[in-house]
């Protein structure tokens, strides 16, 4: 399987780009809610409800589902393997 290197760093530029518009849209949100990191940084360290751990769980977990997506559609396809009988067909000329 030969490794495109030039693709790969083409995604990674991409994912680059996507992760700072990400971060720039949270500081932005931040910024109108009138959030500090401070506070961001309490808030984390609180207990979480049984609601709230269980929204958390789900929201992982569909988190991980569209991460394994996004990564299957990123590798390369698979090259078909021989077929069975091409595989046992034995070569001309092979001595035995």
């Amino acid at each position: 399987m030969a490794i495109d290197t030039a693709r790969q760093q083409q995604q990674l530029e991409d994912l680059r780009d996507q992760l700072s518009r990400i971060n720039a849209l949270f500081e932005e949100q931040k910024k109108a809610l009138g959030v500090t990191d401070e506070e961001l940084a309490e808030i984390a360290r609180q207990p979480m409800t049984p609601e709230m751990q269980s929204m958390m769980e789900k929201a992982v977990s569909d988190a991980k589902a569209a991460g394994r997506q996004a990564a299957s559609s990123l590798q390369e396809p698979q090259s078909p393997s021989l077929a069975p009988a091409a595989s046992a067909r034995r070569r001309r000329g092979l001595v035995i």
